[in-house]
């Protein structure tokens, strides 16, 4: 089995601990971390190994219980165990928040923020519960979106049955800070229902993202007939702490975690899922070249 290169985290705070436990575990293929081995790693990384692990396990525990069917991981009397999950869509939002990820060496950032955002849509297009509809508006554009600014908002105005207001977009603008749209409207046709406008993010300083969305511009862009619902989307896991939720939710209605988006893909089969290969392809590519060579 060839290791991982992850250390345990310099953040010594659970939720990291907990991710490195899990990350170390698909990055070595391992259906098994025992407890001993666990406490020897971060005991040779210079943590409090006793105090450390269990601070993760109780984490872990606190994850299975609201982590739903996606959440691949369960712990058992001698340490950690990781099932297989048909729906990898946890492990890939794991991988998207690990600050080692090859991907964030890289810089070539455009296949995993458009396949993250592709993943929030399927998401989304639950939140409103049956008939919520769901589009990706970010850049780089979808096929579907026109590229220019001005003639996608025309087009999302139309796939929202809304019409465009007066106001006059930058020719720089690309997105107006809006990744993804969602909206449930009623069989009568009629105006009045909920939307929702999101910022994603794979940045770990993501706490402001959310002030991108600037509604006030909206609203001269799109005759909405009142402001939209806002959200901050991110894979990484805000833990339990108040603090964290009380700074990410400043900017935003509604902040849609790693656990939050799992909740609404829970009942979604992604094996039919257009970028299910795709995705599969990635995180397989992105945990390889985080092992060890043998």
């Amino acid at each position: 089995m060839n290791e991982s290169i992850l250390r345990p985290p310099a953040r010594r705070d659970v939720g990291s601990i907990a991710d490195w436990i899990e990350a170390t575990m698909a990055i070595e293929g391992r259906g098994m971390f025992a407890k001993a081995s666990i406490r020897r790693r971060l005991a040779a990384d210079g943590n409090d190994d006793e105090a450390s692990m269990s601070l993760a396990l109780a984490e872990i525990r606190r994850r299975e219980r609201i982590g739903g069917p996606l959440y691949p991981y369960e712990v058992s009397g001698s340490g950690v165990r990781r099932h297989v999950r048909a729906n990898r869509a946890y492990d890939f939002m794991l991988a998207c928040s690990l600050d080692e990820a090859p991907f964030r060496q890289s810089k070539d950032w455009n296949t995993v923020v458009r396949l993250f955002e592709q993943l929030t849509v399927v998401g989304l297009g639950t939140i409103f519960g049956p008939g919520t509809k769901a589009l990706r508006f970010g850049t780089p554009p979808e096929p579907s979106r026109p590229s220019t600014f001005s003639d996608a908002l025309q087009w999302l105005a139309s796939q929202m049955g809304h019409s465009v207001g007066p106001g006059k977009a930058s020719s720089n603008e690309q997105d107006g800070g809006v990744d993804a749209v969602a909206w449930r409207p009623f069989a009568d046709g009629r105006m009045g229902f909920p939307v929702l406008f999101a910022q994603c993010t794979l940045q770990t300083a993501y706490e402001s993202k959310g002030s991108d969305i600037v509604l006030a511009r909206w609203r001269t862009w799109i005759s909405l007939r009142r402001d939209p619902f806002t959200a901050l989307v991110i894979p990484f896991t805000l833990g339990q702490t108040v603090e964290a939720w009380e700074e990410a939710n400043f900017t935003v209605d509604v902040v849609i975690d790693r656990f939050r988006l799992c909740e609404l893909l829970a009942e979604e089969d992604l094996s039919g899922w257009s970028e299910h290969r795709l995705l599969e392809g990635w995180l397989e590519r992105e945990l390889s070249e985080m092992r060890l060579a043998g």
